[in-house]
């Protein structure tokens, strides 16, 4: 089954005839689109490890991702193998909860384009709301379910395995 931010951020790389990103605000790779040439080390590097490094996080802080309140153009970076993209951040209610991104190797992306694929940013803002709540919730439950493993009462450690188990947290293989 598509995830909800999958299906998002593949119509967006539709409409914008180009392949879509989409990172949390610590710059850990949520979705994708499909990826087509030209690209990147970075964003090779970043796919492979579902995260950017330090360095190219810092690259970005220096031209301002973080402050954005609309898209920017980040240039290109050629220490880093990076080429230049167009980034939208992702907010909600003055809360940044992550960000959109293009390749723009040829800085072809149109003003008019930009605009046309940041009106999804409310919709892919409550989905990744959406999707941060739901990681939060599971990992309440498996931290509480742990706790339940760890007690001193055989049942509430029965409970605790059980609810590991249920959540596909433990291999059940004895």
């Amino acid at each position: 089954m598509v995830s909800e931010l999958q299906a998002i951020v593949d119509s967006i790389a539709t409409r914008a005839g180009r392949a879509a990103l989409i990172e949390d605000r610590r710059q850990r790779v949520v979705v994708y689109s499909e990826q087509i040439e030209p690209m990147d080390e970075v964003r090779r590097r970043s796919i492979l490890r579902r995260q950017t490094t330090a360095e190219v996080i810092a690259f970005f802080r220096e031209v301002g991702v973080q402050q954005a309140t609309g898209a920017i153009r980040t240039p290109a970076c050629p220490r880093l193998d990076m080429l230049p993209r167009v980034c939208i951040p992702i907010r909600h209610g003055g809360l940044l909860l992550g960000f959109l991104w293009f390749l723009d190797p040829d800085e072809s992306m149109t003003d008019e384009e930009i605009a046309s694929v940041s009106t999804t940013t409310t919709d892919l803002a409550l989905a990744l709301y959406r999707e941060n709540l739901s990681g939060e919730i599971a990992s309440q439950h498996e931290t509480e379910a742990i706790r339940l493993l760890l007690a001193d009462e055989p049942d509430a450690r029965r409970h605790g395995a059980l609810a590991l188990l249920d959540a596909g947290s433990l291999a059940d293989d004895g």
